[in-house]
């Protein structure tokens, strides 16, 4: 297993390689392989990205068709006819037929974009700037997400701090009697808590 060229030119700021002794080469559904053909079930996937499994092929056929037809790869923020596509195949199939009427955010392509793009959403819609998160928690390496994540040493990543974030306890913690939902109701609807509403709260 050659691990050189990661150790030896790649930045220390990194995590999961460190976790997982292998170098992984192939995927399909929830299996992944290393180079020397072990195979692992990928609880990861992606953070969440691959919930429908590496490689599934019903998306792969039309991203192999779209990717050679010399479609546009990348267009910022502007109209493209994909992107059209994908939003009258949103509202016909999602928004329709649940009766709402929402407008259509597109965040960069991970999951820390979406957090941060939330974020500050639920602040300008409240005007209010404090989020709730719970203890153990990982949202990503950008500063707003470092800041709402549960893991200190995570957050001092980020170099700044943020005190515009109240911590709660998650179910289970510090006890497996804790309730989350019964606390959060508790502070919340009680003027003498000390602990005003927030812009939002973030599992």
């Amino acid at each position: 297993m050659n691990t050189h060229p990661f150790t030896a030119h790649e930045s220390n700021v990194r995590r999961y390689g460190r976790s997982f002794p292998a170098v992984f080469a192939r995927a399909l559904g929830a299996t992944i392989w290393d180079e020397t053909g072990n195979a692992y079930i990928d609880f990861l996937v992606g953070s969440g990205a691959l919930n429908y499994g590496h490689n599934n092929p019903d998306i792969m056929a039309p991203a192999i068709e779209y990717l050679v037809g010399e479609n546009i790869l990348l267009s910022l923020d502007m109209h493209t006819a994909a992107k059209r596509d994908f939003i009258e195949g949103f509202v016909d199939w999602i928004l329709k037929p649940r009766g709402l009427s929402y407008k259509i955010k597109f965040p960069g392509p991970t999951g820390t974009n979406a957090n941060e793009a939330a974020l500050a959403l639920a602040r300008k819609y409240t005007g209010r700037s404090s989020v709730m998160a719970f203890t153990n928690a990982f949202h990503g390496m950008s500063l707003g997400s470092l800041a709402v994540s549960g893991s200190a040493s995570t957050r001092e990543l980020g170099g700044v701090a943020r005190h515009d974030v109240i911590r709660v306890p998650y179910d289970g913690y510090p006890s497996q009697a804790f309730d989350s939902a019964s606390y959060i109701d508790s502070v919340l609807s009680d003027p003498g808590s000390g602990i005003e509403k927030p812009a939002a709260i973030i599992d």
